[in-house]
């Protein structure tokens, strides 16, 4: 194993360096901004709440002048906090596919592929051999800037808890490191059936994104099962919670009504809704999910891409071991 793991390092130094370094600077900018925020030291008491400030308390024009000075300071970093954010969302996907690639696909270009598998027991072994080693090392880098967002979501809502939060859920936390191992099987596969490095890359960098565009529908259809119907007031309109829709329910028949027709129901007043006969007649709820059940989606997700990269390495396996050398 030892050995094998010397010529994994030799063979992939340059992705596993690329890869490693680009995961250290995403997590250093996600910590660098998360201390950039930590220093704006926005109080709770300056943080808006459905609308107000303060959570709802009066402030006098002193306090409130020195809240929007910490307020306007922490909103300047919020672009910055996005772009960082942005590109931990590329990131899994490139890595994934820049180390998955080369693994099978680099053997075949170079015409090393024949000897390696005439040397080997097994083609399938062969793989997994060096596959899994990968697949391991690729995870522990992406844990690095997955918890480094953890903490940079926190200094961002530092009245939310992350692990209770589904804002920017999918650039931290365990779904991050999962989509660049999903992407990583992505890359075996299109590396073994093209057998040339370049258009390969290519290649699995649409799979990849059809897959993860096919798997975040099937995770929104599920969110949605999951969903219920609230008060709109139990939402507190906390960045916490996912939010799907917004309709009426019917006080006395408990039937979800659209807005447009209970304003088109309602009687006008001044050119327009009554909101006193709305009031009067429907609760205003809310379709989606607590910030509490983010876990139970959380782990969902997870499997789900652990289920989709297994079947890709499987997929990868029965490619290879059908695959000609030249």
């Amino acid at each position: 194993m030892g050995t094998t793991l010397r010529l994994l390092f030799k063979t992939h130094r340059f992705e596993l360096i690329a890869i490693t370094l680009a995961c250290l600077a995403l997590a250093g900018g996600e910590l660098f901004m998360s201390s950039q925020l930590g220093a704006v030291a926005l109080p709770p008491d300056c943080v808006f709440v459905q609308g107000s400030d303060s959570q709802g308390q009066a402030s006098d024009p002193a306090h409130e002048q020195a809240c929007q000075v910490k307020r306007d300071a922490y909103f300047a970093l919020q672009g910055h906090v996005g772009e960082i954010l942005g590109f931990g969302a590329a990131l899994p996907l490139l890595a994934g596919i820049v180390l998955g690639v080369p693994l099978v696909g680099r053997e075949l270009e170079s015409g090393t592929a024949s000897l390696a598998w005439t040397l080997s027991r097994s083609r399938r072994r062969w793989l997994l051999a060096r596959a899994i080693p990968l697949m391991a090392i690729l995870s522990v880098v992406l844990l690095i800037p997955a918890l480094a967002a953890d903490i940079l979501e926190h200094a961002r809502q530092p009245l939310v808890d992350p692990g209770s939060s589904f804002s920017d859920a999918g650039v931290r936390g365990p779904v991050f490191v999962l989509r660049g191992v999903m992407a990583f099987a992505v890359g075996v596969i299109s590396g073994a059936i093209v057998g040339r490095q370049i258009p390969a890359l290519i290649i699995a960098i649409a799979m990849s994104l059809a897959v993860l565009v096919g798997f975040e529908v099937g995770v929104t259809r599920w969110e949605h099962s999951l969903a219920e119907w609230r008060p709109a007031a139990s939402f507190d309109i906390n960045p916490a919670d996912l939010q799907f829709d917004q309709q009426y329910r019917d006080r006395a028949t408990g039937a979800i009504v659209d807005t447009n027709a209970v304003m088109a129901t309602a009687p006008q007043v001044n050119g327009g809704a009554d909101s006193a006969w709305i009031d009067d007649h429907y609760v205003l709820v809310s379709l989606g999910l607590l910030g509490s059940q983010y876990g139970v989606v959380v782990a969902g997700e997870t499997a789900a891409l652990g289920g989709l990269s297994l079947l890709g390495l499987g997929l990868g396996l029965m490619v290879v071991n059908r695959r000609r050398p030249g």
